[in-house]
């Protein structure tokens, strides 16, 4: 067997597979499947339609419903791990270069043209 072919037979392995999920990071057995994923998010909206439809015609506030969330995985904390630091890094770069004593703020765009 060539690695070319191993390639092939494991990127055609199903995504709940053992492998696939030790990939991304699930060395635990933690993963869900895709089933698993859709019946969790269909929870969820039952959840908010239940939510919705209290508030509306009972008038009162519904009981707390907590939705349903998936494990967290090595990934997953790799990843928000990235995505802060990236955002950390941004927020520096743009205070270095904002003006002394001013805080550009989200709502301050640019300057209307008063020409023409």
């Amino acid at each position: 067997m060539t690695w070319s072919e191993l390639r092939d037979l494991v990127t055609a392995l199903p995504e709940d597979s053992a492998t696939k999920a030790a990939a991304a990071g699930d060395h635990t057995g933690h993963r869900w499947s895709q089933g698993t994923y859709l019946q969790a998010t269909e929870v969820n909206l039952l959840q908010l339609i239940a939510t919705t439809l209290w508030r509306a015609h009972l008038k009162g506030d519904p009981p707390e419903m907590t939705p349903v969330e998936p494990p967290q995985l090595e990934a997953d904390e790799r990843r928000l791990a990235i995505e802060e630091a990236r955002a950390a890094r941004n927020k520096a770069v743009l205070d270095r270069y904002a003006p002394s004593g001013h805080r550009p703020t989200p709502s301050s765009g640019r300057p209307r043209s008063t020409t023409g």
